[in-house]
């Protein structure tokens, strides 16, 4: 975990990028309970969305080196081909996983990168690619060529709207298309501590809902089911009196108001701003409200 809180304390700032969408703000009466979506939303995600990550061999090479792996004795044109055979076994992989969830009926599957990874080193194993030193550690690995793949940095305000509606009493939760490492980099940018544990500081973990632990993502509606029936066993809340806040018409606004929820449409962003126009799914949709900055939220609820 230090090794990691290093990666962290050495990211570069993000910024946000202009949309030219703008801002339709009203109040929202009767909302008793936030849900927030994360990559996009609370955090800046370089890609945009956890989905489109950038993955390439460099980044594979120094996630390979930094921890605690090492390439079989082979010169660096063949260090090269090796890194871009792990990285089309890996996509390979990911289809795979994908794949058996469809067969299973759930229509929009998601990975446990944890499980992905594993088939690859098994993989490079088996071909005699990489030998794995005494300090090799799986979970670092993942980490570090996630974090390099998807640069992140928490939106402008993302600390103090979070800590605002907690001190306001709200009850908090999340729905996210998220893997293990999700709740780690929370955790970093609103505590500066890193702890390997799947809760966010300020969020009920009944209310908390990450992809990969139910194997099925946004815009799947039914992520939303566990979350709702926290909300309304743990409070008395109702759908209808929970806002969800996303940057996606289709992974967040579509599924929140098939569920009757109130929702807040994050426009803050150009990198992750997805209004998904040329889907059926949106057509006719209109979110509640249109944010272009966290800190409006405040003059929401």
């Amino acid at each position: 975990m230090k090794y990691i809180e290093n990666w962290l304390s050495n990211l570069d700032e993000l910024l946000p990028e202009e949309t030219g969408v703008e801002a339709r703000l009203k109040k929202l009466d009767g909302v008793k309970a936030l849900i927030f979506d994360i990559y996009g939303t609370l955090l800046i995600s370089s890609s945009g969305d956890i989905d489109k990550a950038d993955f390439l061999a460099s980044n594979l090479r120094e996630a390979i080196t930094g921890s605690g792996l090492a390439f079989a004795q082979m010169d660096a044109t063949a260090q090269e081909e090796v890194l871009a055979l792990l990285l089309d076994k890996f996509m390979n992989i990911v289809n795979a996983h994908q794949d058996e969830g469809r067969k299973s009926g759930i229509p929009y599957p998601e990975i446990d990168i944890r499980k992905v990874w594993e088939d690859l080193l098994a993989f490079a194993d088996k071909e005699k690619l990489l030998h794995r030193q005494k300090d090799f550690d799986a979970l670092t690995l993942t980490f570090i060529f996630e974090l390099l793949s998807n640069r992140v940095w928490p939106m402008p305000g993302m600390k103090e709207i979070i800590e605002y509606f907690h001190k306001q009493g709200y009850p908090l939760g999340i729905v996210s298309n998220a893997q293990f490492y999700t709740p780690v980099m929370m955790n970093y940018f609103l505590t500066r501590t890193t702890k390997m544990e799947e809760t966010i500081k300020y969020f009920d973990p009944e209310l908390t809902v990450f992809s990969y632990k139910l194997r099925r993502s946004k815009p799947d509606p039914g992520i939303f089911d566990p979350m709702l029936a926290g909300l309304k066993s743990k409070y008395g809340i109702e759908a209808g009196q929970a806002a969800f806040i996303g940057n996606d018409m289709l992974k967040d606004i579509y599924p929140a108001a098939q569920r009757g929820m109130k929702t807040v449409f994050f426009a803050g962003d150009k990198r992750s701003l997805r209004l998904r126009k040329d889907k059926a799914e949106v057509k006719g949709l209109m979110p509640d409200v249109v944010i272009t900055e966290l800190k409006q939220l405040k003059q929401i609820f």
